[in-house]
């Protein structure tokens, strides 16, 4: 199903041989939810686990900087900060990450040499609706994130504001993140589904063996690109007329650091003694 634009009642009807349901635990039920009941029933098990699932609010903040920064690293995990304390937190170097793309963008967008010789940080805040970030304005949030920067990288933001004329974003997302809790597990819904051409993506699905189960944007992208692999299974084994369709790679994770590898190795032998 397409949906229609903007204040239209109905919505497009498209034939599909393989669906990926690529969106949160909330917007996965939703939708199931939906359907017909005949589907409704096959899916029965997968929406009460769903139902029992927790989720949480996502704020996504956009600055442009006046001036250029060089943090350390493109990406990173902001934690550990006064106000953070029930919220988890990473941000993205834009400039650094998507340069072509923002080269394109600034040369075919009036204003865009605006961004031209500035750093762009986009900051994900995952469970904005508990502590302090819950009942801040917008302005508050910008305020408090560029504090944030500051703190993690003194060196790299220490001096820097926002870019002049450059419009900022902050946008809340209700129930958009996975809220991870003990005993969540056994709730949480596989790739495969009851209904043979049905596939789910996201970080809470559980039998992907890629990297900590839990909230994770990299396991996110890959439970996608693996889901959209099983489709293609899904149409080559029920068609003729889809013949060696395209994989996607899965890159591999790099090697555990060997302390990390005895511990893996010892928690088989600590649950089994327990």
């Amino acid at each position: 199903v397409r949906p229609g634009g903007a204040g239209a009642a109905a919505a497009e009807r498209v034939p599909a041989g393989a669906l990926v349901m690529a969106a949160g635990v909330a917007g996965t039920h939703r939708t199931l939810e939906s359907c017909s009941d005949p589907v409704r029933q096959q899916l029965s098990g997968l929406l009460e686990g769903l139902n029992k699932l927790r989720t949480t609010e996502c704020m996504a903040v956009r600055l442009a900087l006046d001036r250029l920064c060089p943090a350390r690293f493109a990406s990173n995990v902001l934690s550990s900060f006064t106000g953070l304390e029930e919220t988890g937190a990473t941000f993205f170097m834009v400039e650094r990450l998507q340069s072509s793309f923002l080269r394109r963008y600034t040369a075919a967008t009036p204003g865009g040499e605006r961004l031209r010789g500035r750093s762009l940080v986009a900051l994900d805040l995952y469970g904005s609706d508990r502590g302090p970030l819950a009942t801040m304005e917008d302005g508050e949030v910008v305020d408090f994130c560029l504090e944030l920067l500051q703190r993690a990288e003194p060196t790299a933001f220490r001096d820097a504001g926002l870019a002049p004329g450059v419009e900022v974003n902050v946008l809340r997302a209700r129930n958009a993140a996975t809220h991870f809790a003990p005993g969540s597990r056994r709730h949480r819904p596989r790739q495969q589904t009851a209904v043979p051409n049905l596939f789910v993506a996201g970080d809470f699905v559980k039998g992907l063996e890629h990297g900590a189960e839990g909230l994770s944007q990299e396991r996110a992208l890959v439970s996608g690109y693996t889901a959209a692999n099983l489709a293609m299974d899904s149409l080559e084994g029920r068609s003729a007329r889809h013949p060696d369709l395209p994989r996607q790679e899965v890159l591999p994770l790099s090697p555990d650091e060997p302390q990390i590898a005895l511990l893996r190795s010892l928690w088989p032998d600590t649950r089994v003694g327990r």
